[in-house]
């Protein structure tokens, strides 16, 4: 499907034809031609670079932004009758119930790292409690898991994982929090954004520091469930959706968004 030029691509055009003039005009280039060929020249690549992606639309796999819609949408669809199409998803009910109940299908995994914030789990609590929001999402087993760190006197670098002796200790004793809290507390009593009798596992820090995916690496090998949700630990949810809405249209669409 071809859609409209681009605001993006022109801006580019524009100024990628004005840089071009400009270098023609202090390396002493003065021929209009010469500018003018130059600035084609650029902002024929520049275009060039952006069609693949501003230009065309693949109509075979849906963006996420259309996931979401269709997830939301769902909400308050799942419970139709098996012969009644979900609104504006063309998905039927059965599909929606023959996922189960995303605790048997998803488990969540959050990973966490040094901050300045530490030992206090506030960052951290308030995503958990967002899990509210997303129907479904509480019930289901939720992975903490902590990356290492690299301690070394001088100022802390908290986006490169290097930290001081207090602030490691800070990190060691916000994980144990985080134990107490989750993994060792009554089942019955819940907590918010965790259901009663949903199992919390926390493992870390790790041993040394390895960077978001081989953590997120080392959660998934305790995942039995067929799907996953990552979370961050500074990253909470803030519109209310359908878990199992958004399973089902992974069941609907096996070929193509899995």
């Amino acid at each position: 499907a071809v859609l409209p030029f681009p605001a993006a691509a022109l801006r580019r055009l524009v100024l990628s034809a004005a840089c071009a003039a400009v270098i023609c005009v202090f390396s002493g280039y003065w021929d209009g031609g010469a500018c003018f060929g130059l600035s084609a020249s650029v902002g024929t690549q520049a275009c060039s670079s952006l069609r693949p992606f501003r230009w065309t639309r693949s109509v075979r796999r849906p963006s996420r932004h259309q996931v979401g819609a269709i997830a939301c949408s769902c909400r308050h669809r799942i419970g139709s009758s098996s012969g009644r199409t979900i609104r504006g998803t063309g998905l039927r009910a059965s599909a929606a119930q023959s996922i189960g109940e995303p605790k048997a299908s998803l488990t969540i995994v959050v990973v966490t790292s040094p901050v300045v914030s530490q030992p206090h789990t506030q960052l951290i609590d308030e995503v958990i409690a967002s899990f509210d929001l997303v129907e479904g999402l509480p019930e289901c087993d939720l992975i903490i898991v902590g990356d290492g760190a690299k301690v070394r006197p001088g100022a802390n670098l908290w986006n490169k994982g290097r930290v001081d002796d207090e602030a490691f200790e800070h990190y060691t004793a916000y994980m144990a929090a985080l134990r107490s809290k989750y993994e060792h507390a009554d089942v019955d009593a819940g907590l918010p954004g965790r259901a009663p009798h949903s199992r919390t596992t926390v493992i870390g820090p790790l041993s040394k520091r390895v960077n978001f995916a081989h953590v997120l690496r080392e959660g998934l090998r305790h995942v039995e469930t067929e799907f996953v949700l990552v979370a961050q630990h500074d990253r909470p949810f803030i519109q209310s959706f359908s878990m199992a809405g958004a399973l089902a249209f992974f069941a609907a669409h096996p070929q193509k968004v899995r």
